[in-house]
């Protein structure tokens, strides 16, 4: 674990770096300033960035269920790598810090667009549904629906990911939003052929998504009229299932979903690393200035701006 989790460090460093050197270098070409934040004697004795996104990521790829317990474990295990480790109650405050250096990082190792991807959406319940009134955190936020595998009380993850498996892009809505209303942003980096789920089903949706070069294929309805499909999108329709196993690997095995959020910010904090965790495993040897290159300039500026907010 210690060599693994030393690689994870170092490659989220490398991020961090170039993160505040772009950052720095964008505030001096557009003459910006920023409100200076507090500066204490104990600066230099508390948690860097690189840390906090480290211990963040690395609880999803570990095998433990519960961040306090990794936490706790990193406290008694792994002193000598950290530190600087401060109390968990603090480390919790601190996680919002690390929310728009992470949608960055998603953006950096995300999966690539070939021409040939997987959406699909599932939900993610923020508690059991008979303590759905008794729920505070996400009053007016969360909403009730019904799945497939009956009512829950929460959000809905949309997910586009490419025939390898790798995640490409993401939205996070509320649990009544139909499939076919996803926000726009989650095919900026899609063209091609897009296979969905019987949900997709809507001619107004696929010709929207035909005026930016995305062929929309589901497979039809019992009450629909038999349409020609070549062998292609048959057998690439029949794999449809690589993204339900994305699914599954997100849920139980790299903790996204659980029901201990202590605020709505945390909570996304908690999906993105899950999300990047999952990325991780795919570019993990990849140069970290060589992806930041290929993102485009005008999503990192309002990422990295909105962090100083």
């Amino acid at each position: 674990m210690l060599e693994n989790l030393t690689h994870l460090f170092i490659f989220v460093d490398d991020f961090c770096n170039s993160y505040n050197e772009a950052l720095e270098n964008y505030v001096k070409e557009n003459n910006l300033v920023f409100p200076c934040k507090n500066i204490n004697k104990y600066e230099s004795m508390t948690l860097c960035l690189s840390e906090i996104i480290t211990i963040l990521i690395s609880f999803h790829l570990s095998d433990f269920k519960n961040l306090k317990a990794y936490y706790k474990f990193l406290c008694i295990y792994h002193r000598k790598e950290f530190p600087n480790l401060c109390s968990y109650n603090r480390f919790v405050e601190r996680e919002r810090e690390a929310f728009y250096p992470l949608k960055v990082f998603f953006e950096c190792i995300s999966g690539e667009c070939d021409g040939l991807s997987y959406i699909d959406a599932t939900c993610l319940p923020v508690c059991h549904i008979k303590r759905e009134h008794i729920c505070k955190m996400f009053k007016g936020i969360a909403k009730k629906s019904k799945s497939t595998m009956g009512w829950y009380y929460g959000f809905k993850l949309h997910l586009i990911i490419n025939k390898y498996g790798h995640p490409i892009s993401f939205e996070l809505t509320k649990s009544t939003v139909d499939d076919r209303k996803v926000p726009e942003s989650i095919f900026s980096k899609i063209f091609g052929k897009l296979y969905g789920d019987r949900g997709y089903i809507s001619e107004k949706f696929r010709k929207k998504l035909k005026d930016n070069m995305i062929d929309m294929i589901n497979p039809i309805r019992s009450d629909m009229k038999p349409k020609l499909v070549t062998e292609e999108d048959n057998n690439n329709l029949k794999k449809r299932g690589i993204i339900e196993s994305v699914f599954n690997l997100l849920k139980n095995v790299l903790s996204m979903q659980h029901t201990r959020h202590r605020s709505g910010k945390n909570y996304v904090v908690n999906l993105i690393s899950s999300l990047c965790a999952c990325c991780f495993r795919f570019v993990s040897s990849v140069p970290i200035k060589r992806m930041l290159s290929n993102i485009e300039p005008n999503n990192v500026n309002s990422m990295v701006l909105e962090s100083f907010e």
